[in-house]
């Protein structure tokens, strides 16, 4: 009898022993959870504050923001007034310099962000240049503006398709840049709900390349061997 109350005492004091670890791991990795979003939030608006009032430059290759795997975004960053100013800033840059896509670490903050749109006005200019029977085969087609947080990419049809491709950040330059057909993103919204939707073609292609700049990567780096153009190459021909 006096064996089995000791081996029950024992068992209470390593049962008490063990939920207060527990506690206390728990607690310790709230801590470290709040004090990281604080510390991302806090960065964030540094980065921000540290705009000028009328720049919407276009970071070139070359630059070391280009090369950082950006971070992801938390739920409470997203909410924030300076997130917000982020998030403007990227689409007026956009717009600026008439692009189709651009990512956070293209104006120097190494967030995962990144917009993507093609307009009326970027599906006639195609159609002055390529045709209609050249847009029908770039599969391009309007998509509105979209600003997409920490976008994850699930390939659904590999056909690995190779176009012309240029890039804000490599002003002036071309080359065939390989890329697979169709995909599914999943992404956060600028209410910081998740969406997830599929797409094919030529918008496919452009969340590729701007989801590339969030790893760090640009489209030189996967180009065709030699096709790489500068596009006044004929404005220095006699």
């Amino acid at each position: 009898m006096i064996y089995a109350y000791k081996t029950l005492t024992l068992v209470k004091l390593y049962f008490s022993t063990f939920l207060c670890l527990c506690i206390q791991s728990i607690m310790y990795n709230k801590r470290f959870i709040l004090q990281h979003q604080r510390s991302i939030r806090e960065w964030t608006s540094n980065l921000i504050n540290n705009f000028t009032k009328d720049t919407h430059k276009v970071r070139q290759i070359g630059d070391p923001v280009l090369r950082q795997v950006a971070k992801p975004v938390d739920l409470a960053t997203i909410v924030t007034p300076d997130f917000k100013k982020l998030c403007d800033r990227l689409v007026s840059t956009l717009r600026r310099h008439n692009g189709c896509g651009i990512a956070a670490p293209q104006i120097g903050v190494p967030l995962q962000v990144i917009a993507v749109e093609f307009t009326g006005y970027d599906l006639k200019v195609a159609m002055d240049k390529y045709g209609s029977k050249g847009v029908s085969k770039l599969q391009m087609s309007l998509f509105p503006l979209k600003v997409m947080i920490n976008p994850k990419i699930k390939i659904i049809d590999p056909t690995m398709l190779a176009l012309k491709e240029g890039c804000l950040s490599v002003k002036g330059y071309r080359a065939m840049v390989p890329r697979v057909k169709e995909i599914e993103v999943e992404m956060l919204n600028v209410s910081g709900n998740t969406e997830t939707f599929r797409s094919l073609g030529w918008t496919s292609r452009i969340i590729q390349h701007e989801v590339d700049h969030l790893q760090g990567n640009l489209f030189v780096d996967t180009m065709l061997y030699k096709t790489l153009i500068n596009d006044s190459w004929n404005e220095f021909v006699d």
